[in-house]
């Protein structure tokens, strides 16, 4: 039994049967997998450092709710938007980047990182599932024009 019929033309629906349900189960358990990890490893670390024992575990989670929210988001775009988006994250990633090289703090040795009030960030992740998206838009570009050979 479905959780959708192939004809509910509504915006979950569609997104249902056209999303590879397999690699959505994977990458739910995945997140599943990395709770758990989480949850056993991290008491101990944020008891030395003196720091609530589930300290590790919150802050995982509570990053995990808005990066759900991004990746449900992100899955129901068209294939023309999710380009425009990532293209814009690609853009402004490398903007960040940049703008690393002339007020970026140094964390650990490396100046990696923009201090926003709150948190740090690092704009080098922004670019990973950027560039993961342009290099197949531009493979499927290739492949439809007909590669090098016409």
């Amino acid at each position: 039994m479905s959780l959708f019929s192939r004809t509910d033309k509504s915006l979950l629906g569609q997104w249902w049967w056209t999303i590879d349900r397999g690699l959505l189960f994977a990458f739910l358990a995945l997140i599943v997998f990395g709770i758990l990890m989480v949850a056993t490893a991290s008491p101990a670390v944020a008891e030395t450092l003196e720091l609530d024992p589930y300290h590790f575990l919150k802050r995982h989670v509570i990053v995990l709710v808005p990066a759900l929210t991004l990746f449900f988001g992100a899955s129901m775009l068209s294939h023309r938007n999710i380009w425009r988006l990532f293209s814009l994250v690609f853009v402004g990633a490398v903007l960040a980047m940049i703008l690393v090289l002339f007020v970026g703090i140094e964390i650990k040795g490396a100046k990696r990182w923009l201090h926003l009030p709150g948190f740090s960030l690092q704009p080098s992740e922004f670019i990973k599932p950027a560039f993961a998206v342009a290099a197949a838009w531009f493979m499927a570009l290739h492949k439809e024009r007909g590669g090098l050979h016409r």
